[in-house]
């Protein structure tokens, strides 16, 4: 069964500061596929093995100490994919709201679970880590590009 959730959040919500720009997101975007595991704590380490035009190769190390290596694709200032060589899709996409300049920021979570049926406990224990991850990841990340920012006045990258 395929499981899939995505979560979105405004980038800069009422009373934010710093505002964070749209290159300030795909910028620490860029640093977040080169370095995920400053962003992402399950990550214990990831080394890029090849670097091209619109994307990278790495292999994700876990604390928990499994292996996930990974083809990242990013297309400029929209989209950052990465599929790893299982049965995932994760994808981060940066969006334009109705507003002029307003931003959104979108992770997009999709799992290939075969001994997992529709309806069962585990698919709905599985539903509901999927969202609360999913949740906890966008709004961490949003947070810890602007408290970066807060702190050295830019995202490395």
């Amino acid at each position: 069964m395929l499981f899939s959730y995505a979560h979105t959040v405004p980038i800069n919500p009422a009373n934010s500061t710093p505002r964070l720009s749209k290159h300030d997101v795909w910028t620490a975007l860029l640093d977040k596929a080169r370095r995920p595991q400053d962003y992402i704590p399950i990550i214990a380490s990831c080394k890029v093995t090849s670097q091209r035009a619109g994307g990278l190769t790495r292999n994700v190390i876990f604390h928990a100490g499994s292996f996930m290596p990974a083809e990242v694709a990013l297309e400029e200032e929209v989209d950052f994919v990465i599929r790893d060589q299982g049965p995932y899709h994760i994808a981060n996409v940066l969006s334009h709201g109705d507003a002029d300049g307003e931003l959104y920021l979108s992770f997009v979570f999709d799992f290939e679970k075969p001994h997992i049926a529709l309806g069962t406990p585990d698919a709905t224990d599985l539903e509901q880590a999927l969202r609360a991850g999913a949740a906890q990841s966008v709004r961490g990340f949003v947070d810890g590009v602007r408290e970066k920012i807060r702190k050295a006045g830019e995202v490395s990258g």
